[in-house]
């Protein structure tokens, strides 16, 4: 059984505004998004648990969709998106209900979603899985990391309190004072020396 998202959400086409063609609005004040002119979408806020883009003509998702990080359902169907989707739904750790076009793929393919149901015009994509916890699912973080869901289909390696660095092997807080102290002198060094080179090249010319 769907639910049907259709009556949360207030979609209107505004085409008055160049830069924002399909407007939509959560019942909780707060976020607004849209299509920009060159198929993606256009975010402000970033607390939604329900976004309906249905038939919003989107051709990709875009970066900005990461506002919308907390959502638990989205609807993306009767759009022309495009079918890799792989990492577009990275941190969406809490995403349950995905509802794509027919011809889209699940981000993280089946065996990321509990169901994947297809119908004539549309694929619902259910029951986020965590892969760290999947049977079989391959060690991937050294002995001072834990592995952690990413999103649909991916994994991170978190370090250990008191851990950072390559494969978490260095022990400690990293070295913020120095780290910068040396960016700092670096980049200070070679704007002198470029300020020096220009300053000569003037006084030849």
């Amino acid at each position: 059984m769907v639910t049907r998202l259709r009556p949360t959400w207030a979609v209107r086409v505004r085409p008055h505004l160049k830069t924002v063609s399909c407007v939509w609005w959560p019942l909780t004040p707060g976020l607004r998004g849209g299509r920009n002119e060159g198929g993606s979408l256009s975010l402000m806020l970033t607390w939604p648990t329900e976004l309906d883009l249905q038939n919003c003509s989107l051709k990709d998702p875009g970066t900005n969709i990461f506002q919308a990080s907390t959502a638990v359902i989205i609807d993306l169907q009767a759009n022309p998106l495009k079918d890799d989707l792989a990492s577009t739904f990275r941190g969406f750790t809490q995403l349950q209900t995905l509802i794509l076009p027919q011809d889209v793929t699940c981000p993280g393919g089946v065996h990321a979603w509990d169901s994947v149901t297809s119908f004539t015009d549309k694929q619902i994509c259910q029951g986020q899985k965590d892969l760290c916890n999947s049977t079989g699912s391959p060690e991937m973080c050294p002995e001072n990391g834990s592995c952690a869901s990413d999103g649909p289909g991916l994994l991170q390696c978190l370090c250990a309190d008191g851990f950072h660095g390559y494969k978490c092997t260095r022990q400690g807080s990293f070295p913020l004072l120095m780290f910068f102290g040396i960016l700092g002198s670096t980049t200070l060094a070679i704007s002198i020396l470029l300020w020096g080179t220009q300053r000569r090249k003037a006084k030849a010319s």
